[in-house]
């Protein structure tokens, strides 16, 4: 069910969207950035141009969790703008009744979108794995708190993804639906 069409169509129309590409590029500038700001912020704890070795570990774990962090935020700003409007765009563009008529279930249409649309994110996420994995040998944070802390991230990322596609499979529209997911985190977060 996973190979259906609405999955191989998904893939094939984000593949061929320059957003996507565009999102990995400024996810890769922002972990960038993220790690120059806590190293320069490091900088007034360098003594004679050396880092004493005492703060090695702290710079390390402080660049680690900064970046983790970032990727979270990112993760919890992308998914529901990209999930809201899985369905929601097949109703504006009038196509939705066009897929209803297809063999697929209404669960394999939704299942199928909601597939894609979380195959993209973890692309997006896979761009920050290598940092994750460096900062993890040279800093000395536990290789494992990485294999722990990513399904944690994918975990979330499902969880509003499905919360974002309710909302889209309710609305018409998909600000709407991006409003409705956007408030229901904010209230969840709070």
């Amino acid at each position: 069910m996973i190979l259906n069409p609405i999955f191989r169509w998904e893939c094939l129309a984000a593949s061929r969207h320059l957003k996507t590409y565009a999102a990995r590029v400024v996810i890769g500038i922002v972990i960038g950035a993220v790690i120059w700001a806590i190293d320069y912020g490091w900088s007034n704890v360098v003594e004679n141009g050396l880092l004493a070795s005492r703060w090695t570990s702290w710079m390390g774990f402080s660049l680690f969790a900064g970046l983790i962090l970032s990727q979270g935020i990112m993760a919890v700003v992308a998914v529901p703008s990209l999930f809201s409007g899985a369905l929601a765009v097949e109703a504006e563009r009038r196509t939705l009744h066009d897929l209803l008529t297809t063999r697929m279930t209404a669960a394999e249409i939704v299942l199928g979108k909601m597939a894609a649309r979380f195959s993209e994110i973890v692309g997006m996420l896979l761009v920050g794995l290598p940092f994750s994995l460096l900062l993890a040998n040279f800093s000395g944070v536990e290789p494992q708190l990485v294999w722990l802390i990513y399904p944690a991230l994918l975990s979330s990322i499902f969880f509003i993804g499905s919360l974002a596609m309710f909302f889209s499979c309710l609305s018409l529209r998909s600000r709407p639906a991006t409003v409705a997911t956007s408030t229901s985190l904010g209230i969840w977060f709070f």
